[in-house]
């Protein structure tokens, strides 16, 4: 699922020196519940993420800048239970050095879009903290609206952003390009 500046991909063992650049790195997880991760805790993330993709088709991907065909961050789909209710979250984090250039928003509105053009998916939702006003302005570009606070997993004040696929802003585009494998298109809803 590439754009002149970015693909999507799932992760591959070799991506753990690029991927512990951002998930190591405490500016980069200031807003995560457990902080820096640790080289072995991002080695779990890539397996978890691996998993995940190969269950449901679907899961946080790795963003790769095009031109240095480098892993920069990650971009995808996470289910998340809110308040006994299962949701489909887009989250992302990118390496400082690709902040501020509108990569997050052009990744993220590649999932939203083959989420909602490839899976029996109606809304998809955003956990932003308070503070972090950069998602919020993600969130916002993407059509979603703020929805209401709440206390995430018992431990911190978050907002959930929301979309629904409507005919509008928030439809796909006519020919999105597959972040769901051709095979699990169609797949499952929560």
């Amino acid at each position: 699922m590439p754009s002149p500046r970015i693909s999507l991909r799932p992760f591959e063992a070799s991506d753990l020196d690029a991927l512990q650049a951002v998930m190591g790195n405490p500016e980069v997880m200031r807003f995560s519940l457990s902080g820096p991760k640790t080289r072995t805790e991002t080695e779990d993330f890539i397996k978890r993420c691996r998993a995940q993709y190969d269950e449901f088709g679907y899961s946080l991907l790795a963003v790769v800048d095009q031109a240095e065909n480098r892993v920069i961050g990650y971009c995808g789909l996470y289910r998340q239970e809110i308040e006994g209710r299962m949701e489909l979250e887009i989250g992302y984090r990118l390496h400082p050095g690709y902040w501020g250039r509108g990569i997050a928003t052009e990744a993220a509105r590649m999932i939203r879009d083959s989420a909602f053009a490839n899976l029996d998916q109606e809304r998809l939702i955003s956990i932003i903290e308070p503070e972090n006003a950069a998602s919020i302005a993600v969130a916002k570009k993407l059509g979603m609206n703020f929805e209401r606070e709440f206390l995430f997993k018992g431990q911190r004040t978050a907002y959930i952003y929301a979309v629904r696929k409507t005919k509008g802003s928030n439809q796909p585009s006519p020919k999105p390009r597959a972040v769901i494998p051709p095979a699990r298109q169609g797949g499952r809803q929560l």
